[in-house]
C-alpha cells in the first residue's frame, strides 16, 4: 500500500539533519510505557527503558541533551544504537546515503523502525503482526462506512499518544 510522504518529515529533511531528541522521539514511538499522558516522553521511562536494554544512560544525562546543554558523546551514541537499534551514522549526523535520504523523505523514522523490527521477527509473528493491522484497516474502512452512509455515527476517539 503506498503512502503519501508526510510534508513535516519531507521538510525537516530536506532542511537539516535531526536533533538527538528528535531521533529518541521518533525511536520511542512504540514504547508506550515511554510517554507521559500528555504525549511528552518520559525521560526517566527512557533511561529506565535504556538500562533493561543493558546500556544505561542517567535520566540526568538525557536531560541536558535534549536541552542541549550536554554533547551526544560516542557512549551515548553506542548505547542508543544498542538500545533502540538507530543507525550510529545517523546518531553522529553523518551524510546519509541517498536510499536512506529518500526513505526517510517518505517515511516517519518511526516507520522504518518499526519496520526494521518488524522484519526481524519470526515468519508466524510477524504474519501475526500483519494480520492484526488488516483487521484495524477493516474497522476503519466500516467506521467510515458506516458515518458515510448513516449520517449519525459518532466514533469514541482514545487518547491519542
Amino acid at each position: 500500500m503506498s503512502r503519501a510522504p508526510d510534508p513535516h518529515t519531507i521538510s525537516v529533511m530536506a532542511k537539516r539533519q535531526l536533533t538527538f531528541k528528535e531521533l529518541i522521539e521518533a525511536a520511542a514511538q512504540p514504547y508506550k510505557e515511554l510517554w507521559r499522558n500528555d504525549g511528552r516522553l518520559n525521560l526517566g521511562a527512557v533511561a529506565r527503558h535504556y538500562k533493561a536494554k543493558g546500556h544505561p544512560i542517567s535520566e540526568a544525562t538525557l536531560s541536558r541533551i535534549f536541552r542541549e546543554l550536554q554533547e551526544v558523546g560516542p557512549d551515548t551514541i553506542e548505547a542508543t544504537h544498542r538500545t533502540f537499534g538507530l543507525p550510529k551514522a545517523l546518531l553522529r549526523g553523518e551524510p546519509m546515503t541517498p536510499d536512506a535520504e529518500k526513505a526517510l523523505t517518505d517515511y516517519k523514522l518511526s516507520t522504518i523502525l518499526l519496520a526494521q523490527r518488524l522484519e526481524s521477527l519470526p515468519k508466524e509473528d510477524f504474519y501475526a503482526i500483519n494480520e492484526q493491522i488488516e483487521r484495524a484497516f477493516e474497522h476503519k474502512r466500516q467506521l467510515e462506512e458506516a458515518k458515510r452512509t448513516a449520517g449519525n455515527v459518532t466514533p469514541i476517539e482514545r487518547a491519542k499518544r
